[in-house]
């Protein structure tokens, strides 16, 4: 994976499988393993979104850093392996790595595929892109128009104002929306 941004906010997901009887030990687990991220630089916060069913034990914990090379010394260290080591003692199965996931823009101006090596597809960027630019590129001429009355000082004026709503607003919000989609 290539990241050209090194200051976004970025996430893992990890999914555990707990066997019923050791519920208890896996709280004690994720209590200890957020103990230890939390000595680690840009160590943000772990969410846990705790089974729906009761017969399937999947926990999913979201470990949340402020950058990825914070996230990358996480995930390399010792004292991470350490704690997955003592993972056997809850689940017979490894933690499910589900994803990196780099907030905002990256996903558009870092890698053209995700972790798991799929290839993001051009055709769903450019309907993703006509979708955010429509309102716009509609409205804002027209705005720009009952002000100025040459089309070359109307043309520049609305793509001033057009690109940076598109990179600010429009694709953080599509991307946040339908990102998943574009793999």
């Amino acid at each position: 994976m290539t990241i050209t941004n090194n200051n976004k906010q970025v996430t893992v997901i990890v999914r555990h499988n707990v066997r019923p009887e050791k519920q208890a030990v896996f709280q004690c687990w994720l209590e200890g393993i957020e103990k230890a991220c939390q000595l680690f630089s840009g160590f943000i916060g772990t969410d846990v979104i705790k089974p729906l069913d009761e017969n399937k034990l999947h926990y999913i914990c979201i470990f949340r850093f402020d950058n990825f090379l914070n996230l990358e010394q996480w995930m390399a260290s010792n004292e991470r392996a350490q704690w997955l080591a003592k993972c056997i003692e809850f689940s017979d199965i490894v933690p499910e790595y589900e994803h990196y996931q780099h907030h905002g823009m990256d996903i558009l101006l870092g890698s053209s595929q995700n972790e798991a090596g799929q290839k993001m597809s051009p055709l769903k960027m450019i309907l993703m892109t006509i979708l955010g630019l429509s309102l716009p590129v509609h409205f804002i001429p027209g705005i720009v128009a009952s002000f100025i009355d040459t089309s070359v000082v109307i043309t520049l004026t609305s793509l001033t104002l057009i690109v940076p709503i598109m990179v600010l607003f429009i694709m953080p919000l599509l991307v946040k929306l339908f990102g998943r989609w574009l793999f």
